[in-house]
């Protein structure tokens, strides 16, 4: 289910639990949200629609104070078994996409993108990875900001073509002009090791991608404190300008784990930091980005 709060005063209280119209055990309805305006897309990403594990999203208008069923979002063909479409999700604007990290070819995963018109939500690209392989996980993680798009395989290994799976991770990045999506650059860590995971997450900013890697020690010890990459646009380029590390993480604390951004901030999450003496109990950062 999904959970909608508002906020009277300095209280927030619920105001609407969302289910689907038609639950299934195990859907993971409301595994990834995504909003904007009056418009909310809930996932459920082991939905079996045609197959199983396939995927579904479901989109939502806020009408006369609630949210309120308007149609469900599946692909133009039939996704994979096991696909997991829903994965992730973006909205900005007019577009939309779903990650559906299992998809073929190869299972390493795909990108749905869809453009809303006055008939509704319509498909206009299905990526995938140059060279995807089987568990690269592309499509896990998702953002999107003016006509730029970045998609996240966190389980990308930079040896291709071999049994070795070395889990380095990627982000890809495309330019949406029209109803054409085209690639241009892949991103990845100055300084990437195997089973860094980057790309679990990813967050833009204007000209700035944030990409989390939660997997990475720091200084060769600390083994999985994290640290999040931050790329900027200049010149048609993008260049990698700073890693963020927390200043008093800690091995094991998954910083980089999941990341938002907003105007010249971004909150990410070390979602196994201790606390105060509770083991894994976890946290946020904030971090302000340079202009």
């Amino acid at each position: 289910a999904v959970y909608v709060f508002k906020k009277y005063g300095r209280q927030w209280q619920m105001e609407q639990k969302i289910i689907p119209s038609y639950p299934q055990p195990k859907s993971n309805f409301g595994r990834a949200l995504a909003v904007q305006g009056d418009l909310l897309i809930v996932t459920a990403r082991k939905y079996d629609s045609d197959s199983e594990n396939d995927g579904t999203a479901y989109a939502y208008v806020f009408r006369h104070g609630l949210w309120t069923y308007q149609t469900e979002i599946i692909p133009d063909f039939d996704a994979a078994d096991e696909a997991y479409f829903g994965q992730s999700v973006a909205l900005q604007g007019s577009l939309m996409v779903i990650g559906a990290r299992n998809d073929n070819p190869n299972k390493a995963g795909s990108l749905y993108v869809f453009r809303q018109t006055s008939t509704g939500w319509n498909q206009i690209a299905r990526l995938t990875p140059p060279d995807g392989e089987k568990n690269d996980h592309y499509g896990f993680s998702v953002a999107i900001s003016g006509s730029t798009i970045a998609v996240g395989a966190r389980r990308a290994d930079f040896v291709k073509g071999t049994k070795e799976e070395t889990e380095e991770g990627a982000a890809y990045i495309y330019s949406v002009k029209g109803n054409n999506v085209e690639l241009v650059t892949m991103l990845t860590a100055s300084d990437a090791t195997a089973g860094d995971e980057f790309g679990q997450s990813i967050a833009m900013a204007g000209d700035v991608i944030a990409v989390g890697a939660p997997k990475p020690g720091i200084k060769g010890q600390k083994a999985g404190q994290g640290a999040v990459y931050l790329f900027r646009r200049t010149g048609g380029q993008w260049v990698e300008v700073n890693k963020v590390t927390a200043s008093d993480g800690a091995a094991g604390d998954g910083f980089g784990y999941s990341l938002a951004a907003f105007g010249n901030r971004m909150i990410t999450g070390a979602h196994f930091a201790d606390i105060n003496g509770w083991p894994k109990a976890g946290a946020a950062y904030i971090v302000p980005l340079k202009p």
